[in-house]
Formats: C-alpha cells, structure tokens, sequence
C-alpha cells in the first residue's frame, strides 16, 4: 500500500503513517493462524518552494517578473495559481505581468499534492517626469544657456540623460 506522507492508513485498528512492515496474525476458530503482511510506503509530499523568498513582489507597470520552483522534480506537475484560478498550463516557472495573489501546487506521480506559500504581486503605476522650463520663451542660440528644471514630487529621482548636455558648464 503506498500513502502520501500526511495521510495515515488503518491496518486492524491500527493507524500507521509511517513506510515499514507490519504484520498481523489471523487466527481461525478451527486453530490455525497465519500472518498478514502489509508492506506500506510513505511517498514524500512535493517540494513547492518558490524562487522568491518574499510574500510581495512588487513591479512597475509595464514590466514582469519570473517565478519558478527552486527544485524541480521531473516526476512533479506544477500548477500555478492566480486570485484562486489556473493561471498558464503547468510549468516549472511563469512569467508574471498582473497584480494578484498567487501560488502553486506540485502533484507528484505517485499523486501527493503540496500547495506554495502564496505571495501577493503588486504593479506599481510609472512615475511621470515633467520638466519646467525657467525663462523667457525665446528660442535660443548656439551656445545659449536655458535652465530646465525636474517637477518636484515624492520618491521620484531624477537622471538627465544624456548627461553632457545637462552638466553644469561655465564658459568664461
């Protein structure tokens, strides 16, 4: 008899949950006896760690993240899991673009199910840059010296690119 481990088996009353053998003397009303073998194998439960190790993934719109089983068995499907419904076919990893909340779950071959910690991803909006030209609106010269200024706002950095045009320069 093969379980999964987690699961238990009754043999004459007794609840085993561990791989061994174990036997049972049958005895008759005329005297004779005989044993009973049962030979009982615990099959392990997959391995569905994931590749992140934190329960939020965040992303900026617009771009993806990857996500797969740390230690793939080729005797295992995965099915991975998006809000409660299947996302993708099975696969050792996905490609993930939409917020939610998502998880996975092995089935071996010998039909042991495991499911994942479930880990949330978050899409984040892509900030806006503004810049702000500070001057008159007359159209320059070669040479000519404007100041363009970065809109302030909260947890925005900014990076002039390319550089050489936006160092500061002094022509004396």
């Amino acid at each position: 008899v093969e379980i999964c481990a987690g699961e238990t088996y009754d043999y004459f009353g007794q609840t085993l949950y561990q791989t061994g053998k174990y036997e049972q003397l049958l005895t008759s009303y005329q005297g004779c006896d005989s044993f009973l073998t049962l030979n009982l194998l615990v099959n392990p439960l997959p391995d569905v760690t994931t590749t992140n190790l934190q329960s939020e993934l965040n992303i900026c719109d617009g771009l993806s993240t990857k996500v797969g089983i740390r230690s793939p068995l080729t005797t295992t499907s995965y099915q991975w899991y998006r809000n409660g419904v299947t996302f993708g076919t099975p696969s050792v990893g996905i490609e993930i673009f939409e917020a939610g909340t998502y998880y996975v779950i092995g089935t071996t071959n010998k039909g042991c199910v495991r499911q994942s910690e479930s880990f949330t991803v978050i899409v984040n909006p892509n900030p806006v840059a503004e810049m702000i030209k500070i001057g008159n609106d007359v159209i320059g010269c070669t040479f000519d010296t404007i100041t363009i200024v970065a809109k302030q706002g909260n947890l925005y950095e900014y990076n002039w690119w390319p550089e050489y045009p936006f160092r500061d320069v002094n022509y004396n």
